[in-house]
């Protein structure tokens, strides 16, 4: 049976990661915007994907002022996610799995950064899923980083079928020894 994936993100990097995933079988449909997202997901069966995959988007720096470029930076790609997460989240099935891929930076180098603070909001958001789904066995991954190939490699080996029901997972690249499982 080849396993369905609904993947989002920067055109670019949702490109690389299909492909990678299409060569070791899946299906892969790709959404690049939240418009087409949503009409992708009015359009699919309620729990007929078995992983969804958020990758990156790009983020074009806005605002008169650091404050509001960075309240715009929160709005446009991390708070944004959770909306995507949400819209997803009917076709996913209950014992599927979510790969949250980190790596939203800033446009505009010059305000502040807190890579720590932006990894805990997508911490929140694994957490979110996994409460949402309360004890179905979804299981939400997160990376802090990516290749193409490893994400693939991750949701094939782990993200569908080998996880702990009800877990969040921390994964760094690369570094199988360097995981945090949490209990929710």
């Amino acid at each position: 049976m080849q396993h369905s994936v609904l993947m989002t993100g920067a055109a670019d990097r949702v490109d690389e990661v299909a492909k990678v995933f299409e060569q070791v079988g899946y299906h892969v449909t790709r959404a690049t915007n939240h418009e087409r997202l949503s009409e992708i997901c009015a359009n699919l069966t309620r729990a007929s994907i078995d992983c969804y995959v958020q990758l990156p988007g790009r983020i074009e720096a806005r605002g008169d002022s650091v404050v509001a470029r960075v309240r715009n930076f929160l709005s446009d790609g991390l708070i944004r996610r959770f909306d995507a997460a949400a819209t997803v989240l009917p076709a996913l099935r209950p014992d599927g799995s979510v790969l949250l891929v980190a790596g939203n930076h800033p446009a505009d180098s010059t305000g502040p950064d807190d890579q720590r603070a932006r990894l805990s909001l997508l911490s929140v958001l694994a957490h979110a899923l996994v409460t949402e789904r309360g004890g179905t066995g979804l299981t939400v991954t997160i990376t802090l980083g990516f290749t193409a190939s490893y994400c693939a490699e991750l949701c094939r080996c782990t993200g569908i079928t080998l996880h702990s029901a009800g877990k969040c997972r921390l994964v760094a690249p690369r570094e199988t020894s360097a995981r945090r499982e949490v209990g929710v």
